[in-house]
């Protein structure tokens, strides 16, 4: 890849966070204004080893996230992990929260891995 197309591309990435509180599973809101997750970093310690995603069209309601093939949007998490999401999943949400597997013994900030489109 040449300099000029690296330096394209990380120009287009940002970095937002989100907290699952102390015995909860479902994190804070991000919004989605002009991009789309492309992955997301677990920290050291983590509970949970799935994540799912609620989605919202209105920044009020919140579902659960399904795929194309009509399947629920689940990834396999561990600790201290970069883990890729396919960013056509989530186009068209204004904002969305991750879900935990498993209710988390401390509070866990997540960071998303954001591109702008």
């Amino acid at each position: 890849m040449s300099r000029q197309k690296e330096d394209y591309i990380q120009s287009r990435i940002d970095y937002e966070t989100v907290t699952i509180a102390e015995s909860g599973t479902v994190s804070t809101a991000i919004q989605l204004d002009g991009v789309v997750p492309i992955g997301i970093i677990i920290p050291a310690a983590f509970t949970g080893t799935a994540m799912k995603f609620q989605f919202s069209h209105d920044d009020s309601t919140y579902t659960a996230l399904y795929n194309t093939s009509g399947s629920e949007v689940s990834i396999t998490v561990g600790t201290s992990r970069w883990i890729g999401l396919d960013k056509e999943d989530f186009i068209g949400a204004k904002s969305f929260k991750c879900v935990s597997g498993s209710s988390e013994a401390a509070e866990r900030t997540v960071t998303i891995v954001m591109m702008r489109y």
